[in-house]
């Protein structure tokens, strides 16, 4: 994790929004899961969960001293349970429902999910929510995803570069 003179919020999946993060004067830090994590010692949950979810609760021990909150996402029941053990051990979170489904009700009811997060952010750190900043934000993280994309398409000139021959 790369220190940051803004407090840290870290998320589980590529369902949240950086960009709300971002603009509530947080540093976005995705929990991530390696194989090395997957195998390394007792996470405290039970062995029917999903490594990949100890490997994530291993990641957030590792840099819990730096992350003031963490966000989690329904994406799997492994995560529902992850949810449950941060709120056993008085671990600030917060908990997102993602919807299964795409439609008129599922969007509405994500939007308000992602005010909701927006909101609770700006309060936790003493903000008042700001469409100016949200917008910055919005930005800056649109501007990213375009270079990124950009860098993609370069590299794909080159696929073949990287095609393994037998």
């Amino acid at each position: 994790m790369q220190k940051s003179d803004k407090p840290v919020i870290a998320y589980t999946c590529s369902y949240i929004p950086l960009e709300i993060i971002h603009a509530a004067g947080y540093q976005p830090f995705r929990l991530i899961g390696t194989t090395e994590m997957c195998t390394e010692g007792e996470t405290g949950l039970s062995r029917t969960i999903c490594p990949y979810v100890h490997a994530i609760l291993h990641n957030y021990q590792e840099h819990r001293e730096d992350i003031v909150k963490t966000v989690i996402t329904d994406s799997c029941d492994g995560m529902k349970k992850l949810h449950d053990v941060f709120s056993l051990e008085e671990i600030p979170a917060e908990f997102i429902s993602i919807p299964r489904q795409v439609n008129d009700f599922s969007i509405k009811y994500l939007a308000g999910q992602y005010k909701l997060l927006y909101e609770n952010f700006c309060r936790d750190n003493s903000r008042k929510p700001d469409k100016a900043q949200l917008e910055e934000s919005l930005a800056i993280y649109d501007t990213l995803r375009s270079k990124l994309e950009e860098l993609r398409s370069r590299a794909y000139k080159y696929a073949d570069f990287f095609t393994i021959k037998q």
